[in-house]
């Protein structure tokens, strides 16, 4: 019976030929990989400490638009240097749920946090949209509204 064709490890950009999966220069047991995928513990708690919690309050009450798109109400608090550490509030920026997921996909290494970032809106010198982005719905209301 003749063997199956050796295909490229699916490791991104590696020429090494293999049978299936990864290369050993690129294998991982299951346990590392699922390890390198969680959260640091004291990162962990940090998040769900009072102080956290009372100084997220204090600076979306401060900064109640979105500091990056100044469109839409902030609902959560990023830190700008991405250390979750460094809590001073000129290191905190204020930003809606369509922003957030945007800085914290860059942050960890992620070319894009959010799906939207390809649709985007043409952006404005300033930075902010000047196309509104729309959910699917809204699209598919105008879309059908027009048919009846």
């Amino acid at each position: 019976m003749p063997q199956r064709a050796l295909r490229a490890c699916s490791k991104v950009g590696c020429p090494t030929l293999v049978k299936s999966g990864r290369c050993p220069q690129h294998a991982q047991p299951a346990r590392q990989r699922y390890a390198a995928r969680q959260k640091d513990p004291a990162q962990v708690a940090f998040y769900r400490s009072q102080h956290w919690r009372k100084l997220s309050l204090q600076i979306r009450a401060e900064r109640p638009v979105c500091e990056r798109c100044r469109a839409r109400p902030s609902r959560s608090v990023n830190h700008k240097s991405g250390d979750w550490r460094d809590s001073d509030p000129g290191n905190l920026e204020a930003v809606c749920q369509v922003c957030e997921p945007r800085l914290t996909g860059r942050q960890h290494g992620r070319k894009s946090g959010n799906r939207n970032d390809i649709r985007g809106g043409s952006q404005n010198t300033d930075g902010r949209d000047r196309d509104r982005l729309r959910t699917r719905h809204s699209h598919d209301r105008e879309i059908w509204s027009g048919i009846s």
